[in-house]
């Protein structure tokens, strides 16, 4: 049997076990365990299950091999430790990368034999023999946590059969404008009446499509949970990433175009803005940073604010530097909000003394204020030297349609939005 056609569907269906084991993990590396355990375990086995019936190997046995894992912790038999979540997590990432390798081209399988002997090698360990120090009892102690959930039923459609509806829709609503004009020309009342009815459904239909191409922000945000973690990790400082607001519905199109200038400000705020547990201290903070990811209904748009308890856009570093590029008047001895976001939004603009991997190239803050700009959206920074730093992004709910007041000026028409 040709498993190809079937690729698509595995590879979106994985993406989402993939999404769910890496929250998972990072709720069990804080310490909740018990439920953790339980969706981590339905995860896995529900991946080996597809994989093996798609006839790919290596996400088949690696997958085995967590679920093995998985069940020891969740009978009690492991500890959760460190050295248990880190190889857990090197275990996800190769998963990730076997299921893309497969998809993309099925006659390759990714060698996961290292990883495996690792994760065999972990569940080779006895309680005795982990760091007491950092473990906690991982049993699933909830028999209804492992059954999945009764809820609202879906189906799987593509995006562009949701574009194509839309399209169709807004023609439809441009000839509804059409008939009605017609209609109160003619003034005839019951083709007028014929022609409200119709106006209503259409409107009404135009409603549904629009709610369906709608979905939480959540389904981004649950993207960064890892990357915070990781990132954190690798610069040395210690964070709480928080979220707020991920049931917060946006344009399915709308959503796909804010993941990057997200990505950008969090790994901003994590390199320029959060300090060092060390210098936090030294500051009277607390060693633990707090980076905030939330969403909020603001009448017809969306706000997306990325805000830091870290030390703040110094002016200092930002105002030289802008009279050295020119960019800033030379007498200037103080940026407004609107100067400010001018600035550190050009192309190329950065502080940082040097070029890592994270930053120091000055594209960050340039690629959210061009996309937001793509987007019709606006850009709003609020800084305070020493306390943090807050960047929120203002955005249309949809793409889709934009509602307009039509102005006419002689024989020209001109259509204003109405946000």
């Amino acid at each position: 049997m040709d498993n190809s056609r079937y690729a698509a569907l595995f590879l979106t269906e994985s993406q989402e076990h993939l999404l769910e084991i890496n929250n998972s993990l990072l709720d069990l590396e804080r310490g909740e365990s018990d439920a953790s355990v339980a969706r981590l375990f339905r995860a896995v086995h529900s991946m080996k299950g597809m994989s093996a019936a798609m006839g790919y190997n290596s996400v088949t046995e690696l997958s085995h091999e967590m679920e093995t894992l998985f069940d020891k912790l969740r009978s009690g038999g492991l500890l959760v430790t460190p050295p248990i979540v880190d190889t857990l997590f090197a275990g996800v990432d190769s998963l990730e990368q076997a299921v893309s390798l497969a998809t993309a081209t099925p006659s390759e399988e990714l060698d996961v034999s290292s990883v495996i002997e690792r994760i065999r090698m972990a569940s080779a360990e006895s309680p005795q023999t982990l760091t007491a120090e950092f473990a906690v009892a991982a049993r699933d102690k909830s028999a209804s946590a492992a059954q999945p959930q009764a809820g609202q039923r879906h189906i799987r459609i593509e995006a562009r059969r949701l574009d194509s509806l839309m399209d169709m829709v807004s023609e439809l609503v441009i000839a509804r404008d059409r008939l009605t004009r017609i209609a109160e020309s003619i003034g005839d009342a019951s083709l007028v009446e014929a022609t409200l009815q119709a106006s209503q459904i259409i409107t009404t239909l135009q409603n549904e499509i629009m709610k369906s191409r709608m979905v939480p922000v959540g389904q981004v945000f649950d993207r960064f949970p890892r990357l915070v973690r990781d990132t954190a990790r690798s610069l040395g400082k210690d964070v709480d990433f928080r979220m707020e607001g991920k049931e917060i519905e946006l344009d399915r199109s709308m959503l796909d175009e804010m993941a990057e200038p997200v990505l950008h400000l969090l790994r901003n705020a994590l390199d320029h803005g959060v300090e060092l547990p060390v210098d936090r201290k030294a500051a009277g903070k607390s060693p633990v940073a707090t980076v905030t990811l939330s969403a909020a209904r603001d009448r017809a748009t969306v706000l997306i604010r990325v805000a830091d308890d870290g030390r703040g856009i110094d002016q200092g570093r930002v105002l030289p530097r802008a009279k050295e590029l020119g960019l800033v008047d030379p007498t200037t001895t103080e940026l407004s909000n609107e100067e400010l976001i001018r600035v550190i939004s050009r192309p190329g603009f950065s502080t940082a003394e040097r070029i890592t991997d994270i930053s120091g190239r000055g594209v960050g803050f340039d690629v959210v204020a061009n996309k937001l700009r793509s987007l019709g959206g606006s850009l709003e920074v609020r800084t305070t030297a020493g306390a943090g730093t807050s960047v929120s992004m203002r955005l249309p709910l949809t793409l889709a349609i934009a509602r307009a007041l039509l102005a006419r000026v002689d024989r020209e028409i001109y259509a204003i939005p109405l946000t």
